[in-house]
């Protein structure tokens, strides 16, 4: 079984594709068989490929299709659906150009990405590790597997700023640093008004920005290394935002991307911070997620956003990931109770953390909670937190 299966490639793609794989060539398959009749899509998925990856030369001769064209044809529309009816788990990527046509045209027949007949190497790269975890987690649920990640990748969202993302990913982070064997990294994904730096009290000489500018021109997990600031009291690894927003708003989302897959790759947890609601680095931190962490808090502009967050969730697909609803300030007397909020997400409540002086002076002073008053009611709290994502036979002193 070949976990990738290029059909209709030409070969300057293949060529790409194939360096970008490097010395995983093995897990690449090209298709040499029809794509024509009925059955066409139903043999392509008996092959059991985890990614599929259809080109222009769908139904024509490969030597004769125009590499640049990135035209959609109609008959790799088709087999896109076809496949999509006979294997669902089956990740299918697009060989077009990433126009607003042939985006729409793409997702509407079960395409997961658009990859463009320029692509170059990094983007091919961090394409195929999103298709293969995709696809795996696809599979795994479809055949009622679902074994312990060894490896989380949580992603810190909510649907308002304000709602206490930032303390709730440092704390969570430190937290992991502390009680796991593994290490951790935690992204500020905020480009424009992050404050992990802040408020874990970090000079940090790199950010996001030198990181992702690597990732354009080639990086590996050794590199990536020189651009994460420590954090001492902990030993906590992180990567900033820059302190210019305009700076980071200009960053290609793809190495973005090539950024948190090394991170995975390199970390036993990745903590990610992100920016309020569904921007598209939000969207593309979530598709590598094995946990999703949601904030909210006691106001009706919170929680009538975190329903639409939840709901959007569900109409993108994004449903393989655990979740986890985090309610923050949970004890304040403002006319909501839990009780009502829960009943309002339709969702129940997997963390409620109380409010406390500490918590803004533990930001002002950048000494998290976690790493300094876990004995205090928020501490014990961001502990259970913690344990969500750190089964307790990989804890510390455990054995």
């Amino acid at each position: 079984m070949s976990e990738i299966l290029l059909v209709g490639i030409t070969p300057p793609l293949e060529k790409r594709i194939r360096a970008a794989l490097g010395n995983k060539n093995g897990e690449l398959v090209t298709w040499e068989g029809s794509t024509e009749g009925e059955d066409a899509a139903a043999v392509l998925a008996g092959e059991r490929p985890v990614a599929i990856i259809l080109g222009s030369a769908v139904g024509t001769d490969k030597s004769n299709a125009d590499p640049f064209a990135g035209e959609t044809t109609g008959k790799a529309l088709d087999l896109a659906r076809d496949l999509e009816i006979a294997d669902p788990t089956i990740t299918t990527l697009l060989v077009a150009r990433a126009d607003a046509e042939n985006l729409q045209r793409a997702m509407s027949v079960g395409v997961r990405e658009v990859l463009t007949p320029d692509a170059k190497k990094p983007a091919i790269k961090a394409a195929l590790r999103r298709a293969l975890a995709a696809g795996h987690r696809r599979r795994d649920v479809r055949e009622n597997v679902t074994p312990e990640p060894t490896k989380r990748f949580v992603v810190v969202i909510s649907a308002k700023g304000g709602a206490g993302k930032t303390v709730i990913s440092s704390n969570l982070a430190v937290g992991l640093t502390q009680e796991s064997s593994s290490r951790t990294v935690l992204v500020d994904l905020d480009l424009q008004f992050g404050d992990v730096a802040t408020a874990l009290l970090l000079s940090p000489l790199y950010s996001m920005v030198d990181a992702a500018g690597a990732a354009a021109k080639g990086l590996d997990t050794a590199t990536l290394k020189v651009f994460l600031t420590s954090h001492g009291q902990s030993g906590l690894h992180v990567l900033c935002a820059p302190d210019d927003p305009a700076v980071g708003e200009a960053l290609a989302v793809s190495d973005v991307g090539t950024v948190l897959d090394l991170l995975g790759e390199e970390f036993g947890h990745v903590v990610v911070d992100t920016d309020p609601g569904l921007s598209e680095r939000t969207l593309m931190a979530l598709e590598r997620a094995t946990d999703i962490l949601i904030v909210a808090d006691l106001d009706v502009p919170s929680v009538r956003g975190t329903r639409k967050l939840i709901e959007a969730l569900d109409v993108i697909e994004m449903t393989e990931a655990r979740r986890h609803l985090v309610l923050n300030r949970a004890n304040s007397k403002v006319g909501l109770t839990p009780a009502e909020v829960e009943e309002s997400i339709g969702v129940e409540i997997d963390l409620a953390l109380p409010s406390t002086r500490m918590v803004p002076v533990s930001m002002n002073e950048g000494r998290p909670i976690a790493a300094s008053g876990q004995g205090s009611p928020f501490g014990k709290r961001i502990t259970e937190m913690v344990h969500l994502f750190l089964p307790a036979t990989v804890r510390r002193g455990s054995k």
